[in-house]
């Protein structure tokens, strides 16, 4: 008896399947909101983010200058009152015809100006102050790279004036645009990107805040004469003006070691840290050149190459090869034969070493030393702060000074304490592993095995993720395995596929989609292609297809054409394995080509260099064929030094997935799961797929499960719909030991079986039936019976955080265009649509909430915004849908004020399930409520599984217009539904009618300033 449970997990998806004793008892899946915008791939909390960065700011900016309007006022008998703007209205010192500042600043170095004039000038700088870089370390940030660019560019240029302000006041004021009597642009303006279309900011007249403080010092000296106040107050007023706070540091966030709970982690770029990871990869690629050639080699050489490392910051593969003398033909298996010149590339670099040995120069320093001073860069962000902590070093100034100018960041997962002890043995060539065994150092455990999984932020690995993406991805997981297990029990094993792009970086995750859709595009012109040629669309031709035109319609081996007859007959041409796959394991798409079965069977179940490599004429052929194609093919087919792949080797990679998000919720589901025993005398401490090994989790490769799937028959993975979810998670669960193994046998046979057809030992019928991955037939029926018996589980989005309005503020005239009466405006009021901040017009963010009520047997909504939740105030008007005669007059219809008449049926979130069922409709049917149009009170809804093919008569009449990849429906009006009921939905799927509630109140956040 095995119970086993597959999950395949995406960034906003989860498919799973319970497999026990060889029979699929269940599958489903699981949607969620990835933590990313869509867009842009960016957080979802950075509009959050920036939005409290800009009101910290302003905030702050605000303090500065009514500070400085005390002062100014005092100082120079001014009115306080008449700078302060009152309710959205300009302050009375800045109404009426008032002269351009930049001028003032210009005639205020030469000549006298006013008090009211000067007061102006002073308060104009310091509320214009331009860049501030006092306490700030330089940075490798784009934009700021942009603003450091302009920066430079205008100091440049103000050089030739005495301030700033004479600059762009003869620069830009005096000077008129071309052709037109207006003056040029001095603030920056967003410019559209033409390559984007996006709005973006730019920098062209940034200026540092140190010119303008330059500017307002040399003005306040020069009306001194006229106005006679204390250099005091010209040094308040600088203060005050040019203050900026000193930049926190993150000691406080930075987690414990691995090993000592009380010993924080090393920063990442220091010399221990950099001598930890370099040890790593020399001594993990000598152990695999080992494996290949069985020569052993001294540690002498390791110190060797380490010393060339931390020397250098760097270490190429050429220069590697160079060092420990390899031979030519080995290749190295960390890296990708890709492209000409690939061994140029480095096979460790630290960009940031070199800094640091640029800064220091030269130095007597300890390692200690030298390792507390790169944590002290790590930790403090604020340079003055920084120069402090480094002068009681034996610095000078200059490396002081050249010091503070680096940008450090990030920690690994030990502490010096625990580097200081594994370093010296891996010196000695031990490996990481095997040092940490000889010291006796553990990674800490919970020691608390449970039935169900604690939540991830609870868990001892909680401070190892900061992706907000895999977290989600990770809480989905939990509750979708804490409901399996509490349905069907403790499990004896459970197998997990992480999606490629999950963990990765939004440039990594792009690159990733465009491969997909280029892929993508690739096979659909195949399949098309193969309707041309009048040829089966299906797996087998659709690959021969991209080959025939990877290879410009030639044979790799021969050079022949292969013509379009050749590809309709069906004994003319064969896919061939470069490396034969029963001495590589590898049936990835690189190492196909389409040749001619002659040359098929001459190669039999070699290499191309061992079948043609003595024809030299022949070999010189395919020499030149292979320059063609593309370099993951060429390298393969030139190898004259292949080295058979074990088996057994095989079945571990694939088995085993590296990747550290991949692993993280390995370790996180082994440390706190109680499982069933696999047998009386189980080893869980070795890895899957190895000889002996029984793991609870394995973690698969999603190459594997793509083999598979084809293996057994299932088509090209449809993304249109979200069961494929569930079928990737069937074949996971699938995969164990003993069928990886077969299937590697099976490949291995087909070969055996290949080589009897051509020697005319076997019959094509024989061969044919033989060339079967059997023994998964009885179960095919049965996952297709229980894919589409799936309901997809969706959760729905409660969130009330988020912008309380759209950013935009009009005034009462912009509004009043919109909505072209004052009657028009005082309804948009009344119903919320619309809100007044102070003397401004704001509209509403984001719909949380629908609260849906009935009455006469007609259906009314409420809507809910994030403005509601903010101000804790329960709103009371049912929407009601304006007439066309309404629309064209832009006057919102009056809502109607709910009272004892109206009776309260349930709320509905993004993500709810609904019941739903149209007049000419013959039943109800269920659908994800997606959104709510108030201007005629309808709703939204999407099929669960988003799958066309499969909807029924009565469920086109519910989403007319479908199409593949879009089951979708906006504008159902609610009033005259027959059928309009709540439902909830397991994180498994499993359906059933909401319990009926009172209407719930909301509370307020904080207090707002809304009238």
């Amino acid at each position: 008896m095995m119970k086993v449970l597959g999950f395949d997990i995406g960034i906003n998806s989860i498919g799973w399947a319970f497999v026990e004793n060889n029979e699929l008892k269940d599958c489903g899946v699981r949607l969620f909101t990835k933590a990313e915008n869509p867009k842009t791939k960016e957080s979802l909390a950075l509009p959050r983010r920036n939005a409290r960065s800009s009101r910290v700011r302003l905030r702050r900016r605000r303090s500065r200058l009514l500070s400085l309007k005390h002062i100014i006022s005092k100082e120079f008998g001014l009115h306080y009152g008449d700078y302060i703007a009152l309710d959205g209205n300009l302050p009375k010192a800045y109404t009426g015809k008032i002269e351009s500042i930049y001028k003032l600043r210009y005639e205020a170095l030469s000549q006298a100006i006013s008090k009211e004039d000067l007061a102006r000038v002073i308060l104009h700088i310091a509320k214009h102050r331009g860049y501030m870089n006092k306490n700030q370390k330089t940075s490798q940030d784009n934009e700021k790279g942009a603003i450091l660019s302009a920066i430079k560019e205008n100091s440049n240029k103000i050089k030739h004036y005495q301030t700033a302000g004479e600059y762009l006041y003869k620069e830009f004021f005096e000077n008129l645009r071309d052709g037109t009597k207006e003056f040029k642009n001095i603030r920056n303006k967003a410019m559209k990107n033409e390559k984007t279309g996006n709005m973006e900011s730019t920098y062209y007249n940034t200026i540092l805040a140190s010119d303008l403080e330059k500017e307002l010092k040399l003005i306040l000296e020069k009306q001194q004469a006229y106005h006679n106040y204390s250099d005091t107050f010209i040094k308040e007023v600088l203060e005050i003006a040019f203050y900026q706070r000193p930049l926190k540091d993150f000691s406080h966030l930075v987690g414990s070691c691995t090993f000592y709970e009380n010993e924080k982690r090393a920063c990442k770029n220091s010399y221990s840290a950099w001598e930890f990871i370099a040890l790593g990869k020399i001594i993990n690629s000598l152990e695999s050149i080992k494996k290949d050639t069985g020569e052993i080699f001294s540690n002498e050489i390791i110190t060797q190459i380490l010393s060339e490392v931390l020397d250098k910051g760097s270490l190429s593969y050429t220069k590697f090869r160079k060092m420990i003398n390899l031979d030519e033909k080995v290749k190295f298996k960390g890296l990708k034969y890709d492209k000409e010149s690939v061994e140029k590339t480095n096979l460790i670099e630290f960009k940031k070493l070199k800094e640091f040995k640029k800064a220091l120069g030269e130095h007597n320093l300890e390692r200690k030393t030298l390792d507390e001073i790169a944590t002290r860069i790590t930790l403090t962000k604020d340079e003055n702060r920084l120069k402090k902590q480094l002068e009681q070093y034996a610095l000078s100034q200059n490396q002081i000074n050249a010091l503070v100018e680096l940008d450090f960041n990030d920690h690994i997962n030990l502490s010096f304490k625990a580097l200081y002890e594994i370093l010296p043995l891996m010196e000695k060539g031990k490996r990481y592993d095997e040092a940490c065994n000889e010291l006796g150092l553990k990674a800490k455990t919970s020691n608390q095995k449970s039935e169900f999984l604690p939540a991830f932020c609870d868990s001892i690995f909680a401070q190892e993720l900061t992706n907000p993406i895999v977290n989600r991805a990770i809480s989905e997981y939990r509750k979708v395995l804490n409901r399996l297990l509490k349905k069907y029990g403790k499990m004896h094993k459970i197998h997990i596929e992480l999606a490629r792009d999950a963990g990765l970086s939004k440039e990594a995750r792009n690159k990733i989609e465009k491969e997909q859709k280029e892929n993508k595009n690739i096979n659909d012109n195949a399949e098309k292609t193969c309707t041309e040629f009048g040829l089966k669309p299906n797996a087998k031709n659709i690959l021969k297809i991209k080959l025939w035109r990877e290879q410009g319609e030639i044979c790799a081996y021969s050079g022949k054409k292969i013509t379009i007859d050749d590809l309709k007959e069906d004994k003319t041409l064969e896919v061939d394995h470069i490396y034969p796959y029963s001495r590589s394991y590898d049936d990835s798409y690189n190492n196909k080509v389409l040749v001619f079965v002659r040359e098929n069977q001459l190669k039999l179940n070699q290499t191309p260099y061992e079948a043609f490599g003595s024809n030299q004429e022949k070999w010189s052929k395919i020499q030149v064929l292979a320059q063609k194609l593309p370099y993951k093919k060429k390298i393969r087919i030139l190898d004259e030094n292949f080295k058979n792949k074990d088996q057994i080797e095989f079945i571990s990679r694939n088995l085993n997935d590296t990747r550290y998000a991949t692993s993280l919720i390995a370790k996180y589901t082994k440390e706190y799961l109680e499982f069933l025993p696999l047998s009386d005398n189980e080893d869980i401490s070795l890895r899957s797929g190895e000889k002996g090994s029984k793991a609870h989790v394995q973690t698969m490769n999603g190459m594997l499960t793509s083999v598979l799937r084809h293996a057994w028959g299932f088509s090209q993975k449809d993304r249109n719909n979200h069961l494929h979810h569930a079928l990737d998670a069937i074949i996971i669960a699938y995969s164990t030991n003993s069928i990886i193994k077969a299937f590697s046998d099976f490949k291995k046979n087909q070969e055996i079986l290949k080589a009897k057809l051509y020697a005319k030992k076997l019959t094509s019928e024989e061969y044919k039936n033989q060339s079967k991955f059997t023994g998964f037939e009885k179960y095919r029926s049965k996952i297709l019976e229980k894919l589409d018996s799936i309901f997809v589980s969706k959760p729905p989005n409660k969130n009330t955080k988020g912008a309380l309005h759209e950013q935009t503020f009009y005034s009462y005239q912009d509004i009043l265009k919109e909505y072209k009466t004052q009657e028009g405006l005082k309804r948009a009021l009344e119903c919320g649509k619309v809100r007044k901040i102070g003397t401004k017009y704001v509209v509403n963010d984001r719909m949380v909430r629908l609260d849906i009520f009935t009455k006469d047997n007609k259906f009314y909504g409420i809507p809910i915004y994030t403005m509601d939740f903010a101000l804790g105030v329960l709103p009371n008007k049912v929407v009601v849908g304006s007439t066309d005669k309404d629309k064209d007059k832009k006057i919102q219809k009056e809502w109607e004020t709910i009272d004892e008449t109206y009776d309260f049926c349930f709320s509905l979130y993004k993500g709810d399930l609904v019941l739903i069922q149209k007049k000419k409709m013959q039943k109800p049917e269920f659908a994800y409520y997606n959104g709510f149009d108030i201007s005629n009170a309808s709703i939204s809804l999407e099929k669960h599984d988003n799958k066309f093919e499969n909807l029924t008569e009565n469920q086109k009449l519910l989403f007319p217009k479908a199409k593949e990849g879009n089951v979708e429906v906006r504008g159902i009006g609610i009033q005259g539904l027959k059928v309009f009921k709540k439902y909830m939905v397991t994180p498994l799927g499993e359906i059933q009618e909401a319990r009926t509630e009172a209407r719930q109140n909301i509370q307020p956040r904080k207090k707002h300033g809304l009238r």
